[in-house]
């Protein structure tokens, strides 16, 4: 059995403590680089801080897919180059998404008609 801080009642509140007091903390506009300023009110939270700094610095959804694509593009060439065959990797969850989207945007469009059961 493990133990971990965050799942007792003490790591939930402390958890809770650090959310609220980032919401308390304010940083003036003269103190932030221009890409965190904000104009309207003059000052920023940590909170919001913290928010803009993740999403500004984490991958977004498009640059994963990006990547990959190349390492399976990668592994499909090295397949290729080493006895011209190819074994695909199939994303069970992905190929499920892409066909309901297919249906999906097949049935607005007219081309079928979806059975009441």
């Amino acid at each position: 059995m493990s133990y971990k801080f965050e799942n007792t009642i003490g790591g939930q509140l402390l958890a809770q403590l650090r959310e609220d007091i980032m919401h308390c903390i304010e940083v003036p506009n003269d103190m932030l680089p221009e890409e965190y300023r904000n104009n309207r009110d003059g000052v920023r939270t940590l909170a919001e801080l913290e928010a803009m700094h993740s999403e500004a610095t984490q991958p977004s959804q498009h640059q994963l897919d990006k990547a990959a694509k190349a390492e399976r593009c990668e592994k499909y060439r090295q397949q290729w180059e080493a006895d011209e065959s190819i074994e695909y990797d199939v994303d069970e969850y992905r190929l499920h998404k892409n066909e309901l989207a297919f249906v999906e945007a097949a049935t607005k469009a007219g081309w079928v008609e979806l059975e009441d059961e």
